[in-house]
């Protein structure tokens, strides 16, 4: 499984319900409008990261390390 799941909402449909009928939505935004502004953050985020992880030259390895430690002497 990768590390990274690019582009995923982190929110869920009933926690955008549950906004979009608060007193936080101050914009007045209707769910299909709120699901598309989460979508875009979700891939922005995404893509910062990636940008991040060339700059730096940081990349997530998904296999498990191995090491060459030789085993102790008995």
């Amino acid at each position: 499984m990768a590390a990274i799941i690019l582009g995923k909402n982190l929110l869920s449909k009933e926690e955008l319900i549950e906004f979009a009928f608060s007193e936080l939505n101050h914009r007045g935004l209707n769910l299909a409008q709120l699901t598309d502004l989460t979508t875009d953050a979700a891939v922005q985020s995404s893509l910062s990261l990636i940008r991040m992880m060339k700059a730096e030259r940081i990349y997530v390895s998904t296999k498990p390390a191995i090491t060459n430690t030789p085993a102790p002497n008995r």
